[in-house]
């Protein structure tokens, strides 16, 4: 693919003002644009031209698009439009000034305590309770994929959900290997197709264990065999969530979404004793139940004051040598930036300690 650095050009439909590049990947490029008919700062994603001549890369784009409409969930990104302009198929969703959660432990933004990474889990598997109740399997949970909001979490990148009760053109065939390294359940790396909402539970205890760990998850199945040694940079009552989560057998995980998060609520009690929090595990699971439908987001949580601006950072993180193939992009090592690159970054400080207060609620 060539240069992210200028759009192919400067407006979509006579509505959409491409501004700047945000990121690349797999199967194509996110801009920050602004629409001129709300005057709102949007996040447009457009499929490379060179995929255009694939089917599958035009239905999984369409797919992506598809999942996200249809699920009107606050922990769900939220897509605005969808078109086509001059050959090019794009859809516009929100953008959020504060990256995705693993942009957050890259860049040495997120808060040290576990709370911050259990509190985004949480909210992630409100959001996997509303995809799987509605017959969509995500099947690239990852932090890279769990974009952070004023309203909390927002799963974003549908690109390879398997709908059951959506009319696509795609098919994934049978033996296909989508994912991302770490994240991937064991049955999702011999036979994505049949895979169901089991896998996508083994990858938020992967992405529970990587917030909490900074470390990638590649090796984490070892756990099984070994948790004082894998899972030693993890609070001890996280660990019986991690690890029923990434059970070998699908029917040895947590039923659903919903009995993950009871558990790992409970966890969160045991977890906040540590700072001096009270139990919280009850009003999470009320809030659970609340959003689990769709519920509009209700403004009472405590928002970040400040926000920083950095921008989605690349949504795909590799783009492939081959256009015709998909293979999932790697997951690289979460290693936070010493915090003396960060020495002059007093706004994300405070806006550090404003989200670390939210997410002890």
């Amino acid at each position: 693919m060539d240069d992210v650095s200028e759009p192919p050009m400067r407006m979509l439909e006579s509505r959409y003002v491409l501004e700047e590049a945000l990121g690349k990947g797999g199967m194509g490029k996110v801009y920050k644009a602004r629409d001129v008919q709300t005057d709102e700062v949007v996040a447009v994603k457009i499929l490379a031209p060179a995929a255009m001549k694939y089917p599958d890369w035009r239905s999984r784009f369409i797919a992506e698009a598809k999942a996200m409409t249809v699920l009107d969930h606050p922990h769900i990104a939220q897509i605005f439009h969808v078109g086509e302009h001059e050959g090019l198929l794009y859809f516009a969703m929100e953008l959020t000034p504060y990256g995705s959660s693993y942009d957050m432990v890259r860049y040495g933004r997120a808060p040290d305590s576990p709370l911050w990474g259990l509190r985004i889990v949480f909210e992630l598997l409100m959001a996997l309770a509303a995809a799987h109740d509605n017959g969509i399997v995500h099947r690239d949970v990852k932090p890279a994929n769990l974009l952070i909001t004023e309203r909390g979490v927002a799963l974003t990148d549908f690109g390879l959900a398997r709908l059951e009760n959506l009319t696509v053109a795609h098919r994934t065939g049978t033996g296909e290997r989508l994912g991302t390294r770490g994240y991937m359940a064991p049955e999702q790396q011999t036979d994505a197709k049949s895979v169901g909402p089991s896998a996508d539970l083994y990858g938020a205890g992967a992405t529970l264990y990587a917030l909490l760990s900074r470390k990638n998850p590649a090796d984490l199945s070892a756990a099984l065999m070994d948790p004082e040694k894998i899972l030693a940079a993890v609070p001890r009552p996280v660990w019986p969530v991690i690890i029923r989560s990434i059970q070998y057998k699908t029917e040895d995980r947590y039923a659903d979404a919903e009995d993950m998060a009871f558990e790992l609520a409970h966890a969160r009690d045991g977890v906040a004793e540590n700072f001096g929090h009270a139990a919280v595990a009850d009003q999470w699971m009320d809030e659970f139940r609340r959003k689990r439908g769709g519920e509009k987001f209700e403004a009472d949580l405590e928002l970040w004051e400040e926000p920083t601006a950095v921008g989605i950072e690349e949504i795909n993180r590799i783009a492939p040598a081959d256009i015709s193939e998909l293979p999932p992009p790697p997951e690289p090592t979460i290693a936070p930036i010493p915090s003396s690159a960060w020495a002059a970054g007093a706004v994300i400080a405070a806006s550090v300690l404003a989200l670390a207060a939210w997410f002890a609620t």
